[in-house]
């Protein structure tokens, strides 16, 4: 099949201005199997020092498939001591019959496939030093030394625009990770209370909606635990500020070890008060992390005004109620906290 030189100039254009590297290989596949004239196509990508199955296409069945990658070594598509002579060569191979060839006719896949005609051309720009980006392997079953020099040299100019082409995916590709890295650390940033670096209230506010949609659609518990630093009222009227905020820092580092599970989280509920919020976790596993809380308190010893810091919790359990809103566990841990306003280091829990 003959191809004009403004086709090629089309086809190449295509593959080489082409951003997403999933399409990039359905062109790339697709037009080395229409210039060269093969029946089947398996390209490989490198990652790190290994080469990657990513891709195959078949004349014969009409077929583009991209499975889950595989390494090249688990992989049964191809055949691999082939493969591997030009992975360290770096150069274009064709071969005529690989079922008489006495190099490659042990090979496994050659032994089950019987392939004819062979081709395998590296991925990689027309620069001796360039490093290899991936493997193109095509097959001819038909007829014996069915790849002449023209499908080579077709075959040759696809993989070279491919080379560019991979080398701007992977340009994109760190740019958006670090663009997503940099949202990361904004939306972290807007989310956390700078004093104590733990969640800030309206992120709290946020998660803990999340968490009861959460709980009400899986029917799990969740608990919320309220804690309040005691006698906080008179150590705003005789210390500084910036001696509480540092003393607020170090309860709420401690708070954040005592959780072990990614989905639990501490936040400032506000000046006074830490919120703690237990998914799937019942009354009796709430009372233990506050019982745990209250002991790593007294452990750190911080003193204000000549007294001792304590903390007291009010623990709010649901096992679900689905008529209910999320504000009814803030309402109860308050209500909890407010019941002996006066006495310190207490534990109040309810369920509902």
């Amino acid at each position: 099949m003959e191809h004009s030189s403004l086709d090629l100039s089309k086809d190449t254009y295509k593959i080489s201005a082409q951003i997403d590297r999933n399409e990039l290989q359905k062109n790339l596949l697709q037009l080395l199997l229409r210039y060269t004239e093969a029946q089947y196509a398996c390209i490989l990508l490198t990652q790190g020092e290994n080469l990657i199955v990513t891709g195959t296409a078949s004349n014969m069945t009409g077929t583009l498939i991209f499975s889950k990658p595989k390494p090249m070594r688990q992989s049964d598509q191809i055949p691999n001591s082939i493969i591997e002579n030009v992975q360290v060569s770096g150069n274009n191979l064709v071969i005529g019959s690989a079922i008489y060839h006495p190099l490659y006719r042990h090979d496994n896949y050659v032994k089950r496939q019987q392939p004819l005609s062979i081709m395998v051309i590296p991925i990689k720009k027309n620069d001796d030093n360039a490093a290899t980006q991936g493997i193109v392997y095509l097959e001819n079953n038909q007829v014996a030394a069915a790849f002449e020099s023209r499908h080579l040299d077709l075959a040759q100019c696809l993989c070279l625009h491919a080379a560019f082409a991979l080398e701007n995916v992977q340009i994109l590709d760190t740019l958006h990770l670090k663009i997503k890295r940099l949202e990361q650390k904004l939306y972290a940033s807007n989310s956390l209370d700078n004093p104590t670096q733990v969640v800030n209230r309206e992120h709290f506010d946020n998660h803990l909606l999340q968490e009861w949609r959460r709980s009400v659609r899986d029917d799990k518990p969740l608990a919320l635990l309220l804690c309040r630093i005691d006698h906080m009222d008179l150590y705003r009227q005789q210390c500084a500020p910036i001696l509480i905020e540092e003393h607020m820092k170090h309860i709420a580092l401690q708070l954040q070890e005592v959780l072990q599970r990614p989905g639990d989280i501490v936040a400032r509920y506000d000046d006074d008060h830490f919120a703690m919020l237990l998914p799937s976790t019942e009354s009796k596993g709430a009372v233990h992390i506050a019982k745990r809380v209250q002991t790593v308190v007294d452990n750190l010893n911080l003193e204000l005004h000549q007294q001792k810091m304590s903390i007291s919790i009010g623990v709010a359990c649901v096992k679900f109620c689905r008529e209910s809103l999320p504000e009814a566990l803030l309402v109860i841990a308050e209500d909890l906290l407010d019941k002996h306003n006066q006495q310190s280091k207490r534990i109040e829990i309810e369920n509902f």
